[in-house]
This record gives structure tokens, C-alpha cells and sequence, in this order.
């Protein structure tokens, strides 16, 4: 699972709620890294892959599988997510990142991990965005702020609606993160408070999340 997320717009208490869950693990932003994994990937990767070689030439090597190739960054990406399985052992795992400045980004990460399940965090309030944190360094911060969102919802709306949930920060309820519960087939327990993560920057400043019950994970079909 994963929480694609266009920046100043409540992904990091998207975060908290979820990993709240005792089935879930989610590790935090990681610089974007698949976005750098992607370019080697159709570079690299797919011209290696392509290139016809003879035997014993500058360039000969056996035949690649191109489905190993992306097992093997399915597997590096969970390296890269932390050792969580000395602390638990989740049914969901995954990581929210906010670097999605193109649709390929997002396309790769749905190729990778075809069996994922995204939660879209998006903001209505651009001026309001495009006036905190980092936003304010950029020229045309509203119209960066517009484009990052219009690149995740274009995204969506061609991806199946089962497998995304969008959360805009406007509508961060407790009804609406119980509503996110039924999506990931959760059952048995609901929230009963929004923590509040980085208020006016990027220190932690929590409220906390509270739930009640004993929360159960079904699974679920792709």
C-alpha cells in the first residue's frame, strides 16, 4: 500500500492513522527514489534487455528475465523501508512519498507492484498549499501546487477506483479515515480522533490517534 501524496496536503497524518492499524507498516518519504529506479529501469535495464549480443562479444551476456528484474526492485524496495520485521509482522506494507511530479512515476509504481493498493492525498485549497512549507520557494507555487495535484487525479481517474481512495486534507474526519477502514477491509474497530502531524512545518506536533475496538484484516482481491 502506498500514499501517494502532493505535499503540504496531510500525508504525513495520513501516515500516523494507518500505521496506527496493527496490520500495517509504513515507512515515511525516501527522497523519491523510485522516480531515479524508474529512469535506470526504461534506460539501462530495458536497452540491455533489447540488445542483441553474440557470444563472446564486448557486450554478450545470457538472456535477462525482465520479470526478475522487477521482482528484484520489489525486494530492494522493501530493503529500503527499514528492518520493520524485528519490530512486527504487517499484512500491508508500503511507504507514502510526495515526489510525483510525472504520471510515468506513478505508472512504474503501479507496474512494480501490481497488487497495490494507493491512497490519493490531495488538497482543495491551493492557495493555502502553495503558501506553506516548500511551496513557498517555489516562482509559480499555486500553479505547482495545481499541476502536482492534476498529474495524481489524472492518474486516478485512468487506474481502477478499487484500488485508490482519495483523502483530501479538507475532508480529514473521523468519518471519512473510518470510511478509508472499509476500503482496506478492516473491520472491527474505528477511529475516534485525527492526529495532527507537522502543524506550521515538519517538527511532529500530534494530537495522537485514538481507536477503539480490535481492528481485523480480511485481505482482499486485486
Amino acid at each position: 500500500m502506498f500514499v501517494v501524496a502532493t505535499g503540504r496536503s496531510g500525508s504525513t497524518t495520513v501516515l500516523e492513522m494507518l500505521n496506527a492499524l496493527p496490520m500495517v507498516y509504513l515507512a515515511g518519504e525516501n527522497g523519491g527514489i523510485l522516480t531515479a529506479i524508474r529512469k535506470l529501469y526504461n534506460n539501462q535495464i530495458q536497452a540491455l534487455i533489447s540488445k542483441k549480443t553474440t557470444a563472446g562479444g564486448a557486450w554478450s551476456h545470457a538472456k535477462i528475465n525482465n520479470q526478475r528484474v522487477l521482482c528484484a526492485i520489489q525486494k530492494m524496495t522493501k530493503s529500503i523501508m527499514g528492518e520493520f520485521t524485528t519490530k512486527r509482522s504487517p499484512r500491508m506494507i508500503g511507504f507514502k512519498e510526495i515526489r510525483y511530479d510525472y504520471s510515468e512515476d506513478l505508472a512504474f509504481l503501479q507496474r512494480v507492484f501490481p497488487c497495490a493498493r494507493f491512497v490519493v492525498n490531495t488538497r482543495r485549497n491551493l492557495k493555502e498549499q502553495a503558501g506553506s512549507a516548500f511551496y513557498e520557494t517555489f516562482k509559480n507555487a499555486q500553479s505547482k501546487a495545481k499541476e502536482k495535484t492534476g498529474v495524481l487525479k489524472a492518474w486516478r481517474s485512468k487506474f481502477n477506483p478499487k484500488r485508490t481512495f482519495l483523502l483530501e486534507l479538507e475532508d480529514f474526519t473521523t468519518d471519512k479515515f473510518n470510511e478509508m477502514l472499509k476500503w482496506l477491509k478492516v473491520t472491527g474497530c474505528k477511529y475516534t480522533s485525527v492526529a495532527h502531524a507537522n502543524n506550521g512545518g515538519y517538527g511532529v506536533d500530534q494530537k495522537g490517534v485514538k481507536m477503539r475496538g480490535y481492528c481485523q484484516f480480511h485481505g482482499y482481491n486485486k
